[in-house]
């Protein structure tokens, strides 16, 4: 019986290289309901480029919602604003009621972020100025990022650095 040594290569995608979790203190709460849809980020720098599989943000609920409403994670196309990546959760997994607490939406692959290339959004079509979502947002972010807001069918930009509460990239371990 003979012994050999079989090389073998496997590539793997990168580990992000800026870390854009951000455990912050929670700063204020922006409203996502029918008139304001979408919130979230874009990356302006190379600072904030890599690979994110999953998102978790600080949510509450405010008022009366179906639990079956849906509220989506998803990564647009900033070129077409189409649906690159998405996860979904109902307002029935809201389960902290008005405590703010963590969310996780898994996309289930890895989804590569570049710089000026995609949105990373939360998204929510259904409720009213009283019967909303409460989303985190971090008001001393991550280098390399934007807040985004979605009204009216355009995209508005907010303080640069500024981040969603949470949003995940990058932790200890973490490899896409």
């Amino acid at each position: 019986m003979s012994n050999f040594l079989v090389n073998s290569f496997i590539t793997v995608p990168p580990v992000l290289t800026t870390e854009f979790y951000n455990q912050g203190s929670g700063a204020a709460s922006l409203d996502l309901y029918t008139d304001i849809p979408r919130l979230g980020i874009k990356a302006v720098s190379g600072n904030a480029t890599g690979y994110m599989n999953k998102i978790i943000v600080h949510l509450r609920k405010v008022g009366t919602h179906d639990d079956e409403n849906q509220i989506f994670a998803r990564v647009r196309k900033i070129s077409d604003d189409s649906i690159l990546a998405q996860a979904i959760l109902t307002a029935g997994d809201l389960t902290g009621g008005a405590t703010k607490q963590n969310y996780e939406f898994d996309f289930g692959s890895c989804i590569e972020i570049t710089e000026a290339e995609q949105y990373v959004l939360i998204e929510y079509y259904d409720g009213d100025a009283s019967n909303y979502l409460g989303l985190s947002r971090h008001s001393s972010g991550i280098s390399g990022w934007e807040w985004l807001s979605y009204t009216s069918g355009s995209y508005s930009s907010g303080n640069s650095g500024e981040s969603l509460r949470g949003v995940f990239s990058s932790e200890t371990g973490f490899s896409c």
